[in-house]
């Protein structure tokens, strides 16, 4: 798979909106991500000193104007894309609060430590804070249990903190986070949402948490009109010759990022004209059979290396490509093979 860029400073730098150089992915295992887009939208002057630093995966770290600090879907200590500095958590400083999109422990795995060192108010769904104070993984004094559609305002009424809907799956592996653990080993994660946070000084950021794409993103642009969206979203695969070096930093053919931008464009941005500035770099492998199935599992040449299904076909990409070519061939089209398709 691959993973969008979007140039910004390194994280020690303060700037009025400061982005981690660091490459932006998210979903899913180290060997098979997805793409993950930093859009930034109009209003960038509204971020006046807000500080956001990508710490790998779906994880980041949001300083706000006053100082105020929030963690999203911490998942570092294990995280392959996470700088070995912040692998401690300490390192992080203070947090005020933590969001959590879902259950999967590549976007909670380090929660508990986290919420128990920091003493943060931590967000999430109904069910999955529930069940984690039932199982003392989280202090039921400093947990918010909301649903899509609420707003809470934990740290006072200059920030707002709105879920909002995704489209996902949501479990949690209490052996991951605790192997002592016994008997069941997952458990209810409720349901996957986004969140939009509001700034003291209006700068709206909207975190998608894992999804696919849904009508409703069109809402939640119309209602809280966000001015940096961090997306979870699918990218073409590109074919690697088994004997071929792997290098993440090979640029992106010009012709690919013109059908990437007629995808993701009319959806995000419809009212712009010129294409998006993307910065791709390609990151993560994926393996097909001769017959085109997706390959799970060790390579036959080299069983050190591990193919993961992963979640390509969760993603804006696949299902708006997956979506036109099936409308095309239920209308009697022959058609060629697509971006998408193995080779």
């Amino acid at each position: 798979m691959d993973n969008l860029v979007f140039p910004m400073v390194e994280p020690q730098t303060q700037y009025p909106l400061t982005l981690s150089s660091q490459r932006v992915n998210f979903k899913t295992r180290f060997l098979a991500l997805t793409v993950a887009a930093v859009l930034l939208f109009a209003g960038v002057a509204l971020a006046q000193q807000v500080e956001v630093l990508w710490l790998g995966h779906a994880a980041f770290r949001i300083t706000s104007t006053t100082g105020k600090v929030i963690v999203i879907d911490p998942f570092l200590t294990k995280n392959p894309r996470t700088p070995a500095k912040y692998k401690d958590l300490k390192a992080l400083g203070k947090v005020d609060l933590i969001l959590v999109t879902h259950g999967h422990t590549d976007h909670f795995g380090d929660l508990p430590e986290l919420a128990k060192m920091t003493g943060a108010t931590v967000v999430a769904n109904f069910e999955l804070t529930n069940n984690l104070i039932a199982l003392g993984l989280l202090d039921g004094s400093k947990a918010i249990s909301m649903n899509k559609g609420g707003t809470a305002t934990p740290l006072g009424p200059g920030i707002k903190v709105h879920m909002v809907p995704a489209e996902h799956s949501s479990s949690a592996d209490l052996v991951a986070i605790k192997p002592e653990a016994t008997g069941v080993r997952y458990i209810y994660g409720g349901v996957s949402v986004g969140y939009v946070i509001e700034f003291e000084s209006g700068f709206r950021i909207y975190h998608t948490g894992d999804t696919d794409v849904f009508g409703d993103m069109g809402l939640i642009n119309k209602f809280y009109k966000p001015d940096l969206a961090l997306v979870c979203i699918g990218g073409p695969d590109r074919e690697l010759a088994h004997w071929a070096r792997y290098d993440p930093e090979q640029p992106v053919e010009a012709a690919v990022l013109e059908q990437l931008d007629g995808f993701i464009r009319p959806i995000l941005a419809p009212t712009r004209s010129a294409p998006l500035d993307y910065r791709w770099a390609w990151h993560g492998l994926m393996g097909y059979t001769r017959d085109g199935l997706r390959r799970i599992g060790a390579d036959p040449r080299n069983p050190a290396l591990l193919y993961n299904l992963g979640c390509n076909g969760v993603g804006l990409l696949p299902s708006i490509a997956g979506g036109a070519r099936v409308a095309k061939q239920l209308s009697g089209a022959v058609l060629s093979a697509s971006l998408f398709d193995p080779s």
